[in-house]
């Protein structure tokens, strides 16, 4: 299955399909029994996430939910990446984005996730027509350790702004007003009529779920605007 899910991410990768989106999301990463590893998941979580409007199901307030557990287990892994203070020694995470340990220092090979990143930042514009070298890179394990902490933080900022921006406009936690007022409804709204303890109670773990994100982003972030982050997530 873990072999499986890598053929299907790397064949699907630059295609949006939503029957691939909905298995992995309804089956796979919801399936205790295939044994996923963190390596796996997070790679599969990062693929699903990485199209929103395709990842989140707002047809109902459990199936937005729904999604928003796994947007919260996709954070925690990247939390757990981020933090961890030597990840040279954890086979995870050797697995997931492929560098090499060389003495004291990191080794990041070409075509993998690091080590574009660190030359789209570190390397001047070409021209056209010009040729583009690629060969690894080696990096003092600091160093390597900042770039993939600032790297999984942008990353995890990314999509959290991306599903801000999307559940914004969502409105199936709103009460609905005409019924509150005049006891009655013409339909035609996505807004909640049956305002009982089970609407509290899912619309409160909606707002709770935010949180919880965005306290996983920031327990490692290099983001400068907490403040202002807390204060809109409120």
């Amino acid at each position: 299955m873990q072999l499986f899910l890598f053929k299907i991410i790397f064949i699907f990768k630059d295609v949006k399909s939503t029957n691939i989106h909905k298995m992995l999301s309804n089956h796979v990463l919801r399936c205790e029994d295939l044994g996923l590893d963190k390596a796996v998941r997070l790679l599969t979580l990062d693929y699903l996430f990485d199209d929103m409007s395709l990842a989140l199901d707002v047809s109902s307030q459990t199936a937005i939910i729904s999604s928003l557990e796994l947007f919260y287990e996709y954070s925690l892994l990247i939390k757990d990446a981020a933090v961890d203070k030597t990840p040279w020694d954890s086979p995870w995470l050797r697995t997931l984005f492929q560098f090499g340990v060389e003495g004291e220092g990191i080794l990041i090979n070409p075509g993998t996730f690091i080590y574009e990143h660190y030359r789209t930042r570190g390397s001047s514009p070409t021209q056209p027509g010009e040729r583009v070298e690629h060969s690894a890179v080696f990096l003092s394990r600091e160093e390597f350790t900042h770039n993939l902490r600032r790297i999984l933080s942008q990353r995890l900022h990314s999509c959290i702004k991306k599903k801000d921006g999307m559940l914004s406009r969502l409105q199936l936690f709103d009460p609905c007003i005409q019924l509150i007022l005049h006891g009655a409804c013409r339909g035609g709204h996505s807004a909640a009529h049956q305002l009982d303890e089970a609407w509290f109670n899912r619309r409160a773990r909606f707002h709770l779920q935010h949180i919880m994100i965005v306290d996983n982003l920031y327990a490692f972030g290099l983001l400068d605007d907490f403040p202002a982050r807390v204060k809109s997530q409120r």
